[in-house]
């Protein structure tokens, strides 16, 4: 999912303009200004007509303190979202996956532990499912190579939805990106094997497990499969905005997706989701423990991805959760646990530059009480700029698709792909490793040092989410 850049000058006015009603007449109460404000920004995203629908669900101490919907579910504009549209949650649908997972283990099903090979023994590569365990698949620390690009294009040009023979045989002759344990990588095919497993552990559909684990403890009527509220009214359906212009999505063809994506939600339903993670009635605390725990890679680097959740800081407060989407993000959910606010926000329009990720950001601003950050760039030490210059780049890209740090004329530190062009975008060092992009204030980067202090890579976060560990080459 890539993040794109979008004018903010209009959302520092709206921001103004509100900073000036903090001191309106008593009887208008925090709550409501709370309401005000992210009622402005989701105004704002409709006006620039770049997405075209998409709703947003606040919960504070398990009270509703925003739930509301903007824009529209048809290109016509005929049919309003509202707060019961339902959505694709797409990846969010891991952090469901992984927690159907803890509770089998807390049911006696099976275990973190187990191998890939005891739930499927016909697994096209024996050494590797003999050393690969459930918990490496649902925290992406398998080393199995991820499908989606290769399958998915595939399906669109001969329309034949993947089977289990299809992502075999797309397994079979490659080799793990890494050892288990020894790196980490987005893997969408450990959690699409995640969900063979489930069913061949409960003797049941993947599908009704999800009701019976997620959906009727937690009384979620509007969760389900795509494909099985495809047909309902209600449901928006995905669109893509391309050259200005917003039109229809080939994702909507894409209802086999299941286990690393496939569900769909209203908002207010999804952001009910994590409280059930919090307050046992899906699992239990030490499950969640284990969910919300960072990975310590064999190589000595921590990641904030736990058991299918996405973790790290937002502005001082911890938070987990999930994305999902594609060219952009259409949905994001977090939690953060100390605040016990839960934000999630769906979009219908891939894309975009105005996706989940971006209102998500300025709407847990206004929910904290927070103003965008102004960074300081602190100074760096020669040492730690000898560490840290040089290339880095994803396991699973292509050796050509690097990314470099550099100093750059003026002295500051710089980011950018290898081959590209561009200056690239400023890091400001706010100590200890850890950087603030310019830009996008809110994202950080935060080098990994080994055992004798090198610099062996460093993660990316997105509105204080996880996104990526990227290694150093050189």
């Amino acid at each position: 999912m890539k993040k794109f850049s979008f004018c903010l000058a209009l959302i520092f006015i709206i921001y103004a303009c509100n900073e000036k009603k903090d001191s309106s007449p008593s009887d208008i109460n925090a709550d409501g200004l709370i309401v005000q404000k992210i009622d402005s920004i989701g105004n704002h995203f409709i006006e620039q007509g770049k997405v075209l629908g998409f709703s947003i669900a606040v919960l504070r101490k398990g009270d509703t303190l925003y739930n509301k919907a903007f824009g529209y579910i048809d290109s016509a504009k005929t049919k309003p979202a509202t707060t019961r549209t339902i959505y694709k949650i797409a990846s969010i649908t891991k952090a469901h996956v992984a927690s159907m997972v803890l509770k089998l283990q807390e049911e006696g099903k099976l275990s973190l532990e187990d191998t890939l090979h005891k739930w499927l023994p016909d697994y096209p590569n024996k050494d590797q499912a003999q050393k690969i365990k459930i918990r490496h698949l649902i925290s992406h620390t398998s080393g199995i190579p991820d499908y989606a690009n290769t399958l998915d294009n595939e399906f669109l040009v001969t329309g034949d939805p993947p089977n289990k023979k299809t992502y075999y045989d797309f397994i079979k002759n490659k080799p793990l990106l890494f050892e288990p344990d020894w790196g980490w990588s987005y893997s969408n095919t450990g959690f699409v094997l995640m969900a063979m497993i489930i069913e061949k552990a409960t003797g049941n559909s993947y599908e009704d497990e999800v009701q019976r684990i997620i959906a009727k403890p937690m009384k979620f009527k509007s969760l389900n499969h795509y494909y099985k509220h495809k047909l309902k009214d209600g449901i928006s359906p995905t669109f893509e905005f391309k050259d200005s212009v917003i039109t229809g999505s080939h994702w909507d063809k894409f209802s086999w997706i299941k286990g690393d994506g496939g569900l769909s939600n209203t908002a207010l339903d999804l952001a009910h989701f994590p409280l059930g993670l919090n307050n046992g009635t899906l699992i239990n605390k030490q499950s969640l423990e284990k969910m919300t725990q960072a990975q310590s890679l064999a190589n000595g680097i921590k990641v904030d991805y736990g058991l299918g959740l996405r973790m790290g800081d937002f502005e001082g407060e911890n938070l987990w959760g999930h994305t999902g989407g594609e060219e952009s993000t259409w949905g994001m959910l977090k939690y953060m646990p100390e605040r016990d606010i839960s934000i999630a926000v769906l979009v219908n329009t891939n894309s975009t530059p105005h996706d989940a990720l971006e209102i998500w950001g300025r709407v847990a601003l206004v929910v904290l009480g927070k103003k965008e950050p102004k960074h300081s760039d602190l100074p760096i030490t020669e040492d730690l700029l000898g560490k840290i210059v040089g290339d880095y780049k994803y396991v699973d890209f292509p050796d050509e698709r690097l990314y470099e740090v550099y100093q750059g004329n003026d002295g500051h530190i710089y980011v950018k792909g290898k081959n590209s062009d561009s200056r690239g975008e400023k890091l400001n060092h706010l100590g200890e490793g850890k950087f603030a992009l310019t830009t996008y204030t809110m994202d950080r980067i935060i080098f990994h040092e080994n055992g004798v202090g090198e610099i062996v890579g460093y993660s990316v976060y997105a509105n204080g989410s996880f996104r990526g560990l990227r290694n150093k080459v050189n």
